[in-house]
């Protein structure tokens, strides 16, 4: 007789775990699916952690420049007579330009159905010398290498701080990646949501 209770206990208790699972469910999905239970708070914050891990690299340009290191102070960066500087050196570089996503703000406006990203201007984010060739024919001592190359670093830094179309590049590929990366999420937020890139 025991051995019969313990039979019928185990399907009751078998019966009343599968309802407690089954209640448990329902509310999960009551919850998700429920207007009331979407925090917009929470999906900025998301999206705002995913943009703060780095900078985003979009454009690369190589220079080729001249750096003129005078004998003297004061002298004139402009003249041809190559006995008029310590060294001339030819140098070509890469500079990478891009956002710093920890400046990226992204506002999400439900009542226009909009996630709103807004970039910051386009910096410099990287440059690279790949090449140094010095013009004078005389070899220079190691010291002088190491400045060398700082100088032709600056004389790249200088043409690309002048070249507006590096940046202008930068920021229209920045605006294709985001638009593209964040229409995903858009998506994810229900029928008719868009995403804005500015």
């Amino acid at each position: 007789m025991e051995e019969n209770i313990q039979k019928k206990k185990k399907p009751i208790k078998l019966l009343i775990g599968i309802i407690f699972i089954v209640i448990i469910a329902v509310v999960v999905i009551l919850i998700l699916t429920s207007k009331e239970g979407k925090e917009t708070v929470n999906l900025n914050a998301t999206l705002e952690k995913i943009v703060e891990q780095n900078k985003l690299e979009t454009v690369t340009f190589t220079y080729n420049v001249v750096g003129k290191e005078c004998k003297e102070s004061g002298c004139n960066k402009h003249s041809n007579n190559i006995d008029d500087y310590k060294y001339v050196v030819s140098c070509k570089g890469t500079v990478t330009s891009g956002i710093d996503f920890k400046k990226v703000k992204i506002n999400l406006d439900e009542e226009n159905k909009k996630l709103v990203v807004e970039i910051p201007e386009a910096n410099i984010l990287e440059t690279n010398i790949s090449s140094t060739n010095f013009l004078n024919g005389d070899k220079l001592p190691a010291d002088e290498i190491v400045s060398a190359r700082a100088l032709c670093k600056k004389e790249i830094l200088q043409k690309s701080a002048a070249d507006m179309e590096l940046k202008k590049a930068a920021k229209e590929q920045v605006k294709i990646i985001l638009g593209v990366y964040y229409e995903k999420w858009a998506k994810s937020l229900g029928d008719g949501y868009k995403v804005e890139v500015k």
